[in-house]
């Protein structure tokens, strides 16, 4: 699997650029049974993630979910969309009291790949800070 910028196309082989500046020849025969997918028109990136919870953690599961919930819709990089709404929610629950959190949610690529590694690290972080405070301390968080 190749994945780049068509630099050239002709009647024997595509010619991609990858990321690296590397140079791929292609046989255009590869086409044929391939699937071609064209991001040069792709509007957001899709954001997903597990967050293991613990016990504790778990004991203030609802109000962590609803506080992701509210980073991701007020959050200017998280896309509001029908496609992939901003999501947050507890999607396993374990027998010693853990669980998982399921947070998801579509971010902008107008700003390129930084912006979204950029966007990416925020999120994570503040998802970890909505849990730390959550289970310590709700009323940090409001502050």
């Amino acid at each position: 699997n190749f994945h780049g910028t068509v630099e050239s196309f002709g009647s024997g082989r595509t010619t991609l650029r990858m990321a690296d500046r590397t140079t791929v020849f292609v046989p255009n025969a590869q086409f044929v049974s391939a699937v071609v997918t064209n991001e040069t028109r792709k509007e957001f990136e899709i954001f997903e993630t597990r967050v293991e919870l613990s016990a504790d953690a778990m004991e203030n599961a609802r109000w962590i979910s609803y506080h992701v919930r509210q980073f991701l819709e007020d959050d200017p990089v998280v896309l509001k969309t029908k496609a992939v709404p901003p999501r947050a929610r507890i999607s396993e629950v374990r027998i010693d009291g853990s669980g998982t959190l399921l947070v998801s949610c579509a971010i902008g690529l107008a700003g390129g790949v930084r912006a979204i590694d950029d966007a990416t690290e925020c999120i994570l972080l503040n998802i970890r800070d909505i849990i730390k405070y959550g289970s310590n301390s709700k009323q940090q968080l409001n502050n």
